[in-house]
Order: C-alpha cells, then structure tokens, then sequence
C-alpha cells in the first residue's frame, strides 16, 4: 500500500438506541434476579439458624423439665397417699389422669401452632410478585 492511496475503510457498527435499551434491561433484569436469590437465600438461612437455635433450646428445656416432673409427682403421689390414706395405685391414678389432662392440652396448642408456622419467606416472595407483575400484563 503506498501513502498515496485511502486505507481500507472500516465499517464499525454501533448498537442502535433500541438496542442499548434492551441490552440495559436484560442486565437490570439479571441484577434483580441475583438480588432477589441473594435476599431469598438470606432470609432462609435466617429462618434456619432461628429453627436450630429453638430446637436446641427446646430440647434441653424437655430434658430439665422431664426430671423435675418426675420428681414432682412422685411427691405428690406420697403426699396423697399419706395426707387422704388413699391405695398408692388411686394416687398414681389420679396424678395419671391429671397429666394425660395437661399433655392432650399441650398437644392440641401444639397443633395450633404448627398450622400457623409458614416455612415460606414471604417478604421475598412479595418482592418477587411486585417486581414482576409487568410480565404478567395482557
């Protein structure tokens, strides 16, 4: 090539405006979307270490009570057998039934309990639903 002659031209190609907005959507749509997982792992890595924590609390708390009320109503199956001169099976009878009162209504809070538990994040999901609603649009 001498210097006499025009370089090649080169044809460079720049995005269009259409295509710088949709370019722009695509990645604000992909950092949402890793935003939205990133909230979503977080919230349920929370929710996870609140369950461990409970469960570890609860369990000892079962352990100590159990020994306590063993403890306790052994007295007070005595103490009804020495205090009302009742047969030592009416006293543990009676402390039986008294128990099997407390734990079937224990139980059934329980169950009232466990119906309102939601393991679902729903403050990630809420986000999820309003950032999304456009899609959904006719």
């Amino acid at each position: 090539m001498n210097a006499l002659e025009d370089p090649p031209e080169t044809t460079t190609t720049t995005p269009g405006p259409i295509t710088n907005l949709v370019s722009g959507i695509l990645d604000d749509a992909k950092l949402l979307a890793q935003q939205q997982l990133a909230m979503f792992k977080s919230e349920l890595r929370e929710d996870f270490q609140k369950s461990i924590r409970a469960s570890q609390l609860g369990g000892a708390s079962v352990v100590f009570t159990t020994v306590g009320v063993i403890g306790l109503v052994s007295a007070v199956v005595y103490l009804l057998h020495e205090q009302f001169q009742l047969p030592m099976w009416a006293s543990w009878g009676i402390i039986g039934l008294a128990f099997t009162g407390l734990g079937l209504a224990l139980a059934f809070a329980c169950n009232g309990l466990i119906k309102s538990f939601n393991p679902v994040p729903d403050k990630t999901l809420a986000a999820l639903k309003d950032n999304f609603k456009w899609t959904h649009k006719k």
